[in-house]
């Protein structure tokens, strides 16, 4: 008697290698479809992380110094006096051509101040200090600030210094709400 030995059955599986084509594909089309924005920032000097370190003081002549004050409610007063935003930039650029290198603008921001309205103020100052190194670059070299060459571009940065400071107060909203108390 033969004895059939019984055949065996064959399991079916599922045919996998076409999925590392196709998530390759789908990581390709991510990666092209994805919008890679660069960050864009101001560059500023922070105040020291270390509270107990000693903050250098400096004497500033109060008549080279243009005060900016943001208030809650994003009202902005610009020499103790209420400035539309559309008119900062005319007002920095024409302190800031008067007053040459020893100018200081000195910018206080409350912290109830709207975010928008502290960066279209830092903008405008921006916009203020290249018009200035604009209209001094053409009258020294007859051409804008940005076809300068570097030893030219840092000529005209001496002569028309970035100059923003921002004080702050020690104490955090948080502090000031319970009423001072550490």
């Amino acid at each position: 008697m033969l004895i059939r030995r019984k055949a065996r059955r064959e399991v079916p599986q599922l045919n996998t290698t076409s999925t590392a084509d196709i998530s390759f594909m789908l990581l390709i089309f991510f990666l092209v479809t994805t919008n890679m924005d660069k960050d864009t920032g101001l560059p500023r000097l922070l105040p020291p992380a270390d509270r107990q370190k000693e903050q250098q003081l400096s004497v500033v002549d109060k008549s080279k110094t243009l005060v900016m004050d943001l208030k809650a409610g994003d009202s902005l007063l610009v020499a103790g006096k209420p400035c539309p935003m559309s008119a900062v930039k005319q007002r920095v650029a024409e302190f800031v051509a008067k007053t040459g290198t020893n100018h200081l603008l000195s910018l206080t921001c409350s912290p109830e101040a709207d975010y928008n309205a502290y960066f279209q103020l830092q903008n405008a100052i921006m916009q203020a200090y290249h018009a200035v190194r604009d209209s001094e670059a053409k009258r020294r070299y007859h051409r804008l600030y940005n076809q300068l060459g570097p030893q030219e571009h840092k000529f005209i940065q001496e002569l028309v210094p970035i100059r923003l400071a921002e004080p702050y107060d020690e104490k955090s909203p948080a502090d000031e709400e319970k009423g001072g108390a550490k």
